[in-house]
């Protein structure tokens, strides 16, 4: 019997893209690339976020997932579990371990999507961890008509203040997270992993998800009033149930819960 992961991979390459999976490259050369450093994080950020995937494809599968306060609090009570499996956790399966490299994002086709590395000051949110740069987006500059992953700094480290000023950290790897949640200290919302963002991301990215499952960051108005993101974990649950399955966070906190100790079925 087939894995369940590599059966909803197999279903998702054969009805959404029917071959069409892009090509998945990082950028070694030239501005915005990726330093040697960073491609060892980005592989490393790239194996939890398939690992985050397949856990959340294998709750997906069991039989009353779309019963638990788990599923429901995230997608809503009317989702379909396995639409969610083979749409948004799938093309994870999809994904190469280590990318190839690629000098140049110019001259690339719809079918390319790369990660890269700018500096502050980039298009797009500059204090993002991550943004996306889709092909059929607006007038963005150089980085027009490309399918883009880009890592910004905070994505890799953070500044921690200290008793002489500051220090800079690495962000939590998945597993050390993991702990800190089951342990009940949490942690810092700067030290998220780089793996849980990407499955963020990667709901973005229409040439990986495609363009009729493409997600949003669906805003919400806090309790001081505030339209903010709902990015924060109490967010991603209170959004009505028709936005949480088109919010981007919700897919990345139903993989990452799932390590922990959320109510799923069978857990």
């Amino acid at each position: 019997m087939l894995p369940r992961l590599l059966i909803s991979a197999l279903l998702f390459a054969f009805v959404a893209f029917a071959g069409a999976f892009p090509h998945i490259r990082i950028l070694n050369e030239g501005d915005d690339a990726c330093s040697k450093e960073k491609i060892e994080r980005i592989n490393q950020m790239i194996l939890d976020a398939k690992n985050l995937a397949s856990s959340a494809n294998d709750t997906l599968y069991k039989p009353n997932v779309a019963k638990s306060s788990g599923f429901v609090a995230l997608f809503g009570s009317n989702a379909n579990p396995i639409d969610i499996a083979n749409k948004h956790f799938a093309p994870f399966n999809m994904t190469p371990d280590v990318p190839k490299f690629v000098s140049s994002v110019q001259n690339l086709t719809a079918k390319d999507l790369t990660f890269t590395c700018p500096t502050y000051g980039a298009p797009k949110d500059t204090t993002a961890r991550m943004s996306t740069r889709n092909w059929d987006d607006g007038d963005d500059g150089p980085d027009q008509r490309n399918n883009l992953i880009r890592i910004y700094p905070s994505s890799f480290e953070y500044v921690v203040p200290d008793s002489t000023g500051w220090h800079v950290v690495d962000t939590l790897s998945v597993p050390t997270a993991v702990r800190a949640v089951i342990a009940k200290t949490w942690f810092d919302e700067k030290a998220v992993p780089m793996g849980f963002t990407l499955v963020h991301e990667m709901q973005h990215a229409d040439a990986f998800i495609g363009t009729k499952n493409h997600c949003i960051d669906v805003k919400y108005t806090n309790t001081e009033g505030k339209t903010v993101k709902a990015y924060g974990l109490q967010q991603a649950q209170r959004i009505t149930a028709a936005p949480k399955v088109v919010n981007a966070q919700n897919y990345a906190w139903f993989a990452f819960l799932y390590r922990t100790v959320w109510v799923f079925p069978d857990k």
